[in-house]
C-alpha cells in the first residue's frame, strides 16, 4: 500500500513537471516564404504575384553607371523583386519611349538615372499617374515653367542626388593645392561631358568660379557627347590632337569631370610621355581606377567620388519603402569623398578595403535599411 502511494506521488510530480515545461516552452515561430511576406507587406504590388521594377539608365555604358545598376539589381533581388534594366544613352526621345513601354508593361516601380531637365517631369508624371512608384538619381523630376528654372518636385517622387558642387570643389581644390601659390593660375585642360547632363552643368559652374578667382587659366578643352559609349578612346584621341596644337610645357594639369575621360587622358599622357602633367577627376571609383591611380601617383592625384553601388542599393530601398507605405523624403543627398592617390598607395588599397581609410564609404546608418519588414523579407529565400 505504501509503495502504491509512493508510485502515485511520483506520477503526479512527473505530470506537474511536464505541465510546467510545456508552459515555459516558446510557441513555435511561424515561418513564411518570401512570396508570402511580399504579399503581406506589399499587397498592391503583389496582386499579380510578382514585384517588377524597371531601372532606366539614361547615360552611356561606363564603370560608374554599371556600379549604380549593380547596386540596384542586387538590392532588388535580395528583396525578391524582378529587376529589368533599360539603357537609353542620354537620348530624351528614347528615354521617353522606354518609359511609355514601362507604363504599359505592368511595372510596379521605376528608378531613373540621369533624366535631364526639360522632359523628365512631364514623362514621369505619366508614370506616377498610373500608380507606379518612382525614385530618381541625378535627375530632374522638378516642374519647370517659363522664367522659373526649378519648381516643385513631382508629387510622390524621391530625388536622390550627389553633392555635385562639392564633388567639383574637392576635385579642383585638390589640383590647385598640388601647386605652389605663386604658380597660380595653373594652366588647365578641361575634359568634360555635355551639354544636357545636370551634374556636369553643376561641375562647370564651380569650375567657372575657379577661373574667375584667378586660380585656373584654361588653355584648352575636350568635350564628349553625353551617352557616348566610347569615352575612353574619344578622350584619348581628342587630347592627343589638342596637345599637338599647344606649345611644349604650356600645360600644368588636366581636370577631368568623369573618370572614364580621366582614363583616356592618362593613356595619352603615357603615350606622349608627359608624366609631368597632373590630373584630378570626378566619378565613381573601381578597382581599375585605383590600379591606374596607384601606378601613376605623380599624374592622377585624386578623384572626388561617391559610392555608386551603395547609391543604387539605397534607391531600391527607397522604392521598396514606397511600396510598403513608409514616409520617404522628397530629396536625399549622398556624401562625397576625395580619394587621394597617396593614401591609396600608403595603405595598399583596393575596393575591398577602401573603407579602412574612408570609414563612411560603406556606411549603413541612415541608408534606409532599418525597417523590420525589410529584414523579414531579406531573411527568407524565394520559393
Amino acid at each position: 500500500m505504501k509503495n502504491q502511494s509512493f508510485s502515485a506521488f511520483k506520477i503526479t510530480i512527473f505530470i506537474v513537471f511536464v505541465l510546467i515545461m510545456s508552459c515555459n516552452k516558446s510557441p513555435k515561430e511561424e515561418t513564411h516564404t518570401q512570396m508570402e511576406l511580399l504579399k503581406k507587406y506589399m499587397p498592391a504590388q503583389m496582386a499579380d504575384d510578382v514585384v517588377k521594377v524597371a531601372v532606366v539608365s539614361n547615360i552611356g555604358d561606363n564603370a560608374d553607371e554599371r556600379s549604380f545598376i549593380n547596386g540596384c539589381v542586387l538590392e532588388g533581388e535580395s528583396l525578391g523583386f524582378i529587376v529589368d534594366v533599360f539603357p537609353t544613352n542620354a537620348d530624351p526621345l528614347k528615354c521617353q519611349e522606354v518609359v511609355d513601354r514601362i507604363v504599359k508593361s505592368g511595372y510596379d516601380g521605376l528608378i531613373l538615372s540621369h533624366g535631364g531637365p526639360g522632359y523628365t517631369y512631364n514623362f514621369l508624371k505619366k508614370v506616377t499617374d498610373n500608380g507606379i512608384k518612382v525614385v530618381t538619381f541625378n535627375s530632374y523630376p522638378y516642374f519647370v515653367s517659363l522664367g522659373v528654372k526649378r519648381g516643385d518636385i513631382l508629387w510622390g517622387v524621391t530625388s536622390t542626388l550627389q553633392q555635385d558642387e562639392e564633388l567639383a570643389f574637392l576635385s579642383l581644390q585638390s589640383l590647385i593645392d598640388s601647386f605652389p601659390k605663386e604658380k597660380r593660375p595653373i594652366k588647365v585642360i578641361r575634359a568634360w561631358i555635355g551639354p544636357g547632363i545636370l551634374s556636369f552643368e553643376k561641375y562647370q559652374k564651380i569650375y567657372n568660379q575657379f577661373v574667375k578667382e584667378g586660380k585656373i587659366e584654361e588653355v584648352g578643352s575636350i568635350s564628349q557627347v553625353a551617352g557616348s559609349n566610347t569615352m575612353f578612346d574619344d578622350a584619348k584621341n581628342a587630347l592627343n590632337e589638342l596637345l599637338k596644337t599647344l606649345p611644349e610645357n604650356s600645360i600644368d594639369a588636366i581636370w577631368a569631370s568623369y573618370n572614364e575621360l580621366a582614363k583616356g587622358c592618362l593613356k595619352t599622357l603615357d603615350l606622349t610621355r608627359q608624366a609631368n602633367i597632373k590630373m584630378s577627376s570626378i566619378g565613381g571609383i573601381s578597382d581599375d581606377d585605383i590600379e591606374l591611380m596607384r601606378s601613376h601617383p605623380n599624374s592622377w592625384l585624386s578623384t572626388a567620388s561617391t559610392n555608386l553601388s551603395l547609391i543604387g542599393a539605397v534607391n531600391m530601398r527607397l522604392l521598396a519603402a514606397k511600396f510598403v507605405g513608409e514616409e520617404t523624403p522628397k530629396e536625399f543627398y549622398f556624401r562625397c569623398f576625395l580619394i587621394e592617390t597617396f593614401r591609396l598607395n600608403e595603405s595598399n588599397m583596393d575596393m575591398s578595403n577602401i573603407s579602412l581609410i574612408y570609414p563612411e564609404w560603406t556606411q549603413i546608418k541612415g541608408m534606409y535599411n532599418h525597417y523590420p519588414w525589410m529584414d523579414d523579407i531579406k531573411s527568407t529565400k524565394s520559393q
